[in-house]
């Protein structure tokens, strides 16, 4: 399980932060995935960066 930290710009200001096993980009959209569940999905360009915490 990790933290998902999504940036909105070059600011780096979070946008959100999910808690999730894994995240898969289809037709224009990231959809995050905990124990084989969809639980957050978020239009690409909203997204410029995804930084993965395992901390």
């Amino acid at each position: 399980m990790a933290m998902y930290i999504l940036n909105k710009d070059r600011s780096n200001k979070i946008q959100a932060t999910i808690e999730a096993d894994a995240y898969r980009l289809d037709d224009g959209y990231f959809t995050f995935f905990k124990d084989s569940e969809q639980v957050y999905t978020i239009k690409a360009e909203a997204v410029s960066t995804i930084v993965r915490d395992d901390s």
